[in-house]
């Protein structure tokens, strides 16, 4: 028995890879014939409905001298009580959702004239453990035996020439496929199915007891939902010349833990990666110019991914839930973030914006509660509605000016402009930017000051920072607007103050102490420090 998320991942992955529509049920057409316990539609030779509790039907092969064709629709949609169908030769087309829901369906007889089976026409059939399919068979359609959990063993005929996107998806037990010798349009190795040339991989058995599968080099295309719910696979190697990963391709792959996608990949489908949630780490292509809806859809322990300089969209839901993110760096291309693209990664504490991002939409950020640090480097990029609704004590940093300042005022948060330190010309990386108080840049003493190799220590007991260079020693204390340098007393405009977690120092007075210039650009907010020459 699935638990309640499966059920609702389930459910939810139907609903997005094949736009269904959740649909009540509709009242039988044409009559009911209580002999069989079943209506039918004259007209069209459909079945088109079922008697409430019915166990076992065998359907004739004509009723009232009308030739029995079809079952229709959701004709048998959740009839619970059902356990065994016998079909006539006559019958040539199952539809849609026909049998989708019947949980106790253990045993179906099929027409020996079937020609086509429809999307999820046996959509959760659970008790289903094995189907023999007549050699008039031709179209398999979208999932139609998706989530049909016993069923172990699916044999193709020969004239099979179409199956849709997940037809034997999240099928638990499902460990081969085989397919006629006779078939030309597709093949199997290892119990993989693929088409004749093997260039596209179109179904991995979720029932596999293999915990790892190399893909062929032939293989240029992975098809929608190939290896979805696929648990007991931890590693997949995916070989150069692969180009496309298809929509929900590893969805919730629970014991995949690592992956690196081969450059030759230029599109990665919507959720492909969604409720993996072993997965740590992923390595995506250079070439791929967007993240789908999705992508990485409540990957809760995903902690790293190295996104390429080729990405220009982020789209709806790409990180949502995925916890153990604590940091990411952009693509300097990236124009937009999607809608709730970061929401509920509730570890992430720092995220900033290239220059090119123009838009962020709403509630992009939602609920990180950890978030404290956000740069925007483009002074017009645009906020949509409640971009950090549930984020609190947020600081900003962006240009003088700059659109996000008034999105600050309307949120009670904190805003600093960007401003720049060099040392001899270079840039000084830190994860804290400086800070301006009074007019005055403050900078995260171990940041700037090792960098221009200083030693810095803190002194806890006493809230002070000492710091030495050559023979300059230097103490400051949080709060307090005297520095001492070699015992002597500087009078400082702003004092050290601590900002999470961190120590910022006036830049200017303790560069100056240390016998360094130090010189401030308007134009470009930049502070430069350069040692004086002898």
């Amino acid at each position: 028995m699935i638990g309640m998320k499966k059920i609702t991942a389930m459910l939810l992955f139907v609903c997005m890879l094949f736009g269904i529509r959740m649909i009540s049920f509709a009242e039988p057409t044409g009559t009911f014939y209580e002999e069989y316990g079943i209506w039918f539609d004259s007209k069209t030779g459909t079945i088109t409905g079922f008697q409430e509790e019915i166990n076992q039907v065998e359907i004739p092969k004509e009723i009232d001298g009308k030739a029995v064709l079809a079952i229709g629709e959701k004709a048998f949609y959740e009839c619970t009580t059902l356990t065994r169908v016998l079909m006539p030769d006559s019958i040539v087309k199952i539809n849609a959702q026909a049998f989708a829901g019947c949980g106790a369906l253990e045993e179906i007889t099929f027409s020996s004239n079937i020609e086509r089976i429809g999307a999820e026409a046996f959509l959760q059939c659970n008790s289903l453990q094995e189907v023999s399919f007549s050699e008039s068979l031709e179209i398999i359609e979208n999932s139609a035996f998706l989530n049909c959990n016993s069923l172990t063993k699916v044999e193709l005929p020969a004239r099979v020439s179409e199956i849709g996107d997940g037809a034997f998806s999240y099928c638990e037990k499902l460990e081969d496929i085989s397919v006629s010798e006779e078939n030309k349009m597709f093949c199997v190795e290892n119990g993989v199915l693929f088409d004749k040339e093997k260039t596209t991989l179109i179904q991995y058995p979720a029932g596999l007891k293999s915990d790892s599968y190399e893909i062929p080099e032939t293989v240029k295309t992975i098809k929608n939902a190939a290896f979805a719910y696929s648990n007991q696979l931890s590693s997949v190697t995916l070989q150069d010349g692969l180009t496309e990963i298809g929509d929900f391709a590893f969805f919730e792959c629970d014991s995949l833990k690592e992956l690196t996608i081969p450059d030759t990949v230029f599109r990665i489908g919507k959720e492909a990666f969604a409720w993996c949630n072993n997965l740590k780490e992923v390595t995506l292509p250079e070439g791929l110019e967007s993240i789908e809806y999705g992508l990485f859809w409540n990957a809760k322990k995903l902690e790293k991914v190295n996104i390429p300089s080729s990405v220009t969209n982020i789209c709806d839901y790409a990180f949502a839930l995925c916890e153990s993110l604590t940091s990411i760096q952009l693509s300097p291309d990236v124009i937009s973030l999607g809608e709730e693209s970061f929401a509920y990664c509730s570890n992430l504490k720092k995220i900033e914006f290239p220059d090119q991002l123009t838009m962020i939409c709403k509630k992009a950020f939602l609920n990180n509660y950890s978030l404290r640090q956000v740069i925007v480097r483009n002074g017009t990029a645009y906020f949509e509605e409640n971009v950090f609704e549930g984020c609190k004590n947020l600081q900003f940093f962006s240009p003088p000016d700059s659109a996000v300042q008034a999105y600050v005022l309307g949120n009670e948060d904190a805003w600093e402009k960007i401003v720049t330190i060099t040392y001899m010309g270079h840039e000084i990386p830190s994860d804290q930017l400086p800070i301006t108080r009074s007019s005055r840049t403050l900078v995260p003493v171990r940041a700037v000051f090792e960098a221009m190799g200083a030693t810095v220590e803190w002194i806890g007991s006493d809230q002070t920072v000492a710091m030495s260079r050559n023979d300059t020693l230097i103490f400051l204390t949080m709060d307090q607007h005297t520095m001492w340098v070699n015992g002597n007393a500087v009078q400082l405009d702003v004092a050290p103050v601590m900002q999470h977690g961190r120590i910022f120092v006036p830049v200017r007075a303790i560069a100056e102490g240390l016998h360094c210039d130090i010189y401030w650009d308007e134009a470009t907010q930049t502070v430069s420090i350069w040692e004086k020459e002898n």
